[in-house]
């Protein structure tokens, strides 16, 4: 029996192939943690914007939800009907839009159907199709 054989060194270009290869494999490594880091940055952006989105969209609007009001004050009626509060003014003074007024300080309030009501008396109809 004689000494224990050790293992042959690998040639010199094979260890430079190899660290070459390892070098290369951090240069992707490192490249893919900066992408990723940056779509978890992107990622967490649109989950902020989402939420906020999240919490206008569970406010209840008068104009999107009017069950959720069951009535107009009179900038609110101006803005669904899309006409300014003097022209508003003349047609609750002329009667030709529905109102309640409160005994208490005269506020004056409209409900959707009133609102809609004068809105589809005033719709013009097309003369020909599209």
């Amino acid at each position: 029996m004689g000494a224990p054989e050790t293992p042959p060194s690998p040639p010199a270009d094979l260890l430079s192939v190899l660290s070459g290869f390892v070098q290369a494999s951090h240069l992707q490594m490192s490249a893919m943690q900066e992408q990723a880091a940056a779509i978890v940055r992107a990622m967490e952006t649109q989950a902020a914007e989402l939420a906020e989105l999240r919490k206008v969209l569970a406010k209840p609007s008068p104009l999107t939800h009017p069950a959720a009001k069951p009535s107009f004050t009179q900038d609110e009626a101006c803005r669904y009907l899309g006409i300014g509060r003097t022209a508003l003014a003349e047609l609750m003074a002329t009667r030709q839009i529905g109102y309640h007024q409160a005994a208490e300080r005269g506020k004056v309030h409209f409900t959707q159907r009133q609102l809609d009501a004068w809105r589809d008396r005033h719709e013009v109809a097309a003369t020909r199709p599209l």
